[in-house]
């Protein structure tokens, strides 16, 4: 075993310094069909859900004004604005379930 190899640890050990989020995200668990069953069950879950889209509403258009609103008051929707105004919409969307999931186990 390296010096480097020793001071990381191993995979097992980074996942539980790192906490919840990397649990769900990048740990083993989340690839079992049991597991994966739960995560959709929780943010399908109806409250969760209309939790995590008022988020992407309201973030969403905020981002959407205010880093596109100039060029969609210039020269209208093209499909790329279209493209980044949907990324404004998803990301807050997936941040908030990310949140959700960390926080329920």
């Amino acid at each position: 075993m390296t010096e480097d190899s020793r001071r990381i640890g191993t995979q097992e050990d980074l996942l539980a310094r790192a906490g919840p989020l990397s649990r769900i995200v990048g740990g083993d668990r989340i690839l079992t069909g049991a597991p994966i069953r739960r995560v959709l069950a929780t943010i399908s879950h109806p409250q969760h859900l209309r939790w995590t889209l008022a988020i992407a509403s309201i973030v969403g258009t905020w981002l959407t004004f205010f880093i596109l609103g100039d060029l969609i008051w210039d020269g209208g929707i093209t499909p790329l604005i279209a493209m980044k105004m949907l990324l404004n919409y998803l990301t807050p969307f997936l941040v908030a379930n990310l949140g959700l999931l960390s926080h329920h186990d």
